[in-house]
């Protein structure tokens, strides 16, 4: 069985409703990347693969670059 952790978090990675930015929680997708993110959840469906058989590259989601390394920049 996995441990669940007890004790608060009290560093960076600790997000609490005093530290956060309003409407700071939210990413906005573009078009571009939520149309890819609709076709690789097509592709998934019509090829049914187990989780772990996944490797990244598998598909395509270039499209959504751009928009994950500003969500890692904000987040980090």
């Amino acid at each position: 069985m996995t441990d669940i952790r007890t004790e608060a978090i009290t560093d960076a990675a600790a997000w609490r409703a005093e530290t956060l930015v309003p409407d700071g929680s939210r990413f906005h997708l573009d078009a571009a990347c939520r149309d890819e993110l609709i076709r690789a959840a097509g592709e998934l469906r019509a090829n049914r693969l187990p989780v772990d058989a996944l490797r990244p590259g598998h598909l395509d989601l270039s499209a959504c670059d751009a928009v994950m390394a500003r969500i890692r920049r904000e987040l980090f």
